[in-house]
């Protein structure tokens, strides 16, 4: 397994709703060297509050997180994100096809083909990533949390 790794969570509204909240943390050798937790308030996303967050009111807000404009989170996210997909070394990783690596380092998730997924689609789909620039094999670890 690797030692270099991105391990993401994101919150949205609703399964296939908008990301309310992301979280990540950046591990190199093993050992954490960045992280990130950003929310944005849900009357920010324009779109109705889903039914479990009506349900729920206590996940609508993510204690320790810093607050910001859902445009803010997505960009924050993109860049930090950016920043640590590539390898911090003295190699140029960079793909068959001249493109810089943003598969260089691993990201984790749980439920990623719903909800993290769905965040990297909002990043490419607001110009914050290229098509290119997402984790193309994320490892999923549901299965054994």
């Amino acid at each position: 397994m690797t030692k270099n790794f991105i391990s993401l969570d994101v919150e949205q509204n609703g399964l296939g709703g908008k990301t309310y909240a992301v979280a990540m943390v950046v591990y190199r050798d093993g050992e954490v060297v960045a992280q990130l937790c950003l929310s944005c308030p849900i009357e920010s996303l324009n779109e109705p509050v889903s039914d479990w967050l009506i349900q729920n009111p206590e996940l609508q807000v993510v204690d320790g997180s810093t607050v910001c404009s859902y445009e803010q989170m997505l960009a924050y996210s993109a860049k930090f994100y950016k920043q640590f997909a590539q390898l911090d070394d003295e190699l140029n990783h960079v793909t068959k096809w001249g493109y810089p690596d943003y598969n260089a380092t691993r990201v984790l998730y749980h439920c990623g083909m719903v909800c993290e997924g769905s965040f990297f689609n909002e990043l490419v789909s607001n110009g914050l990533l290229g098509q290119f620039e997402r984790p193309m094999a994320p490892i999923e670890v549901a299965d054994y949390l």
